[in-house]
């Protein structure tokens, strides 16, 4: 974390869905990043996640239609 910050990097953090939001405001903090939090919104239902070919939600990134826009 300090070569991050040493670094000057600003990053910009979506915890896409939220699950994660909570904990990104002290990471932030405790080592003195330069990152925003861009997206705070808490999404259970994953839209944010495209379909698989047959209309349905995957989360195995190993799948070929995963991939496909």
């Amino acid at each position: 974390m300090e070569a991050i910050r040493a670094s000057g990097v600003k990053i910009g953090i979506d915890p896409l869905g939220g699950a994660s939001v909570d904990f990104w405001h002290p990471i932030i903090e405790r080592y003195g990043l330069a990152a925003t939090i861009v997206n705070d919104a808490i999404d259970p239902t994953f839209r944010f996640m495209t379909l698989d070919w047959d209309g349905k939600i995957r989360m195995d990134a190993r799948r070929p239609t995963r991939w496909r826009g």
